[in-house]
């Protein structure tokens, strides 16, 4: 086949409706807001249509520990 054919891999593309295969898509929280909004933009024009959310894994959680009184150094 020669390269002017088109592509020679062994990948097997199928057209899907992303909407109907995925519930949500879920991005990392430390995205930055216009790399989110970027992405969101791509995922619509690929014809998704769900809703989106941030991922709850890297939330940051700062741990409050109370020391009781006469703590010695």
């Amino acid at each position: 086949m020669d390269e002017r054919d088109g592509p020679t891999s062994d990948i097997l593309r199928i057209d899907i409706e992303p909407t109907t295969i995925f519930d949500e898509v879920t991005f990392d929280p430390r995205l930055a807001t216009f790399e989110r909004l970027a992405r969101q933009a791509v995922i619509r024009d690929l014809g998704y249509s769900g809703p989106f959310r941030q991922s709850e894994l890297y939330q940051q959680r700062i741990p409050e520990i109370i020391l009781r009184d006469g703590w010695k150094d």
